[in-house]
């Protein structure tokens, strides 16, 4: 891994945790020699990591997320892909995506391809050592054939 593309919203949030979470994900990046790669221009948590990263050498639409993972779903990439969670924000989409999966619209190899939580060195760590799931898109070859 030689760098990592980050999105975070143009705006900084009503809470100092969400700055603070990005401020400390930019050092960790730049500490640990990774290239930021990011959209958005300089502005709210955007900027705030951008800053931190320079000082030391957004994710604000989910189409963008979702893209990724959907492309990885159909085999035209293989990047990991992670939220990293400030104070549970994410947890209602994550329950989500695992309703997605107990209701099988998601195959759980997929889901368990995506990370969550809320440790920055536990989130670059599992990035580091990602290896794509290899799981079908498709859930049941023969239920598939049998809606056409």
């Amino acid at each position: 891994m030689r760098s990592v593309c980050v999105y975070c919203g143009s705006n900084a949030g009503s809470r100092p945790v969400y700055a603070e979470r990005a401020k400390a994900l930019g050092t960790r990046l730049a500490n640990e020699g990774l290239a930021l790669v990011y959209g958005g221009g300089i502005v709210g948590l955007m900027g705030i990591v951008a800053d931190d990263f320079a000082a030391r050498g957004g994710f604000g639409t989910m189409d963008e997320m979702f893209e990724m993972l959907t492309w990885r779903q159909l085999g035209l990439g293989d990047k990991p892909c992670a939220f990293l969670d400030v104070e549970g924000f994410y947890a209602p989409l994550v329950a989500m995506m695992d309703r997605m999966v107990a209701e099988r619209f998601l195959h759980a190899e997929q889901r368990n391809d995506l990370w969550h939580g809320e440790d920055i060195d536990a989130m670059v760590a599992w990035m580091r050592a990602y290896v794509p799931a290899s799981a079908d898109k498709w859930l049941d070859e023969k239920r598939r054939k049998e809606l056409r």
